[in-house]
């Protein structure tokens, strides 16, 4: 079904006019339609907007200092979860932010030996993969390097975290990291390669793991579902026209997004398409799904809220 966006002030939101590099969501919590504490993070040069994704105003600005970032402290990645906002930059930093405490960066990590690429984290660790093959995890909290974690031949695409794995894509490689932790807080004993997987074709840049699959997005536009424990390719459809930016599962569906400014549903058991989501004018860079209702940012700032059908209702 090809849906065109409605033009009404409860489907689109706009932030400020800008040309966003990297956008986030929290993407256990961000709806559009809670009762207020719920962010999308975005990011022009060094600056960090922190806007209300029920409004969309500009509630906070985040602006390392020259001292503590340096000059040329521009964001190349970015991850919002809960009250935390991690940023890696060209200068090679990790940066922290605490929503409650937004003054001053939580803390800044230095280990990267080129720009850091992609990061992701929860609220006890921060997992970090840059430019120069390197894989970095940090407690949450202190800023503290933990581990450093081998095995890339290439710089890093993209990181997802969960409580206890991570799985990281360099080009067409995939990696999936078992995390075993110790006692104490913010403590990583060991780090494990569970399993190595390959695309046919194109580089991956969107992932999500589950404990049996992992579906990916990648460049060319193809959603991939893989047996992480063979890694056979059992499904794989092309899905957009041009690289995926973001994806989320639910159940059977991926919600995808990319450079062709569509938002897609499809079914990952059979590969067909069952939404396009037409209305955005520059690529989507951050998607969320929950109870049917997709929230879709875009390079220039424009949100987006989507209610969709479920297969139980259709049925």
């Amino acid at each position: 079904e090809d849906i065109q966006l409605e033009q009404s002030p409860l489907m689109v939101r706009v932030l400020n006019r800008r040309e966003y590099g990297n956008m986030s969501m929290d993407t256990n919590v961000a709806t559009g339609h809670g009762d207020g504490d719920d962010y999308i993070v975005s990011s022009e040069g060094s600056a960090v907007y922190v806007h209300s994704l029920i409004s969309g105003q500009l509630t906070n600005v985040l602006l390392g200092n020259e001292r503590q970032c340096g000059s040329a402290c521009v964001v190349t990645a970015l991850c919002y979860q809960g009250n935390r906002v991690y940023t890696g930059t060209r200068n090679h930093l990790v940066v922290s932010w605490d929503l409650s405490k937004p003054d001053a960066p939580a803390f800044v990590g230095k280990g990267h030996e080129a720009a850091v690429t992609s990061i992701s984290g929860d609220d006890k660790k921060v997992i970090s993969g840059g430019a120069d093959k390197l894989i970095l995890i940090w407690n949450a909290v202190s800023g503290n390097l933990l581990y450093r974690v081998p095995g890339h031949s290439r710089g890093i695409h993209h990181i997802r975290v969960g409580p206890d794995w991570f799985v990281s894509a360099s080009f067409g490689n995939i990696f999936v990291w078992d995390v075993v932790s110790g006692d104490g807080l913010g403590v990583v004993n060991q780090v494990d390669c569970k399993s190595r997987l390959s695309l046919d074709s194109g580089d991956a840049t969107a992932l999500h793991y589950n404990k049996l699959e992992l579906v990916c997005g990648d460049s060319i536009g193809k959603v991939s579902t893989m047996w992480i424990e063979s890694g056979e390719i059992v499904q794989s459809s092309q899905v957009h026209e041009g690289k995926i930016t973001c994806l989320e599962v639910s159940s059977t569906w991926a919600i995808t997004a990319g450079v062709d400014m569509t938002v897609r549903v499809s079914d990952l058991v059979r590969g067909d398409t069952l939404y396009v989501l037409r209305g955005h004018s520059r690529p989507i860079l951050a998607i969320s799904f929950k109870r049917y209702t997709v929230v879709s940012a875009s390079k220039n700032g424009d949100i987006r809220t989507w209610k969709i059908q479920s297969s139980e209702e259709d049925a």
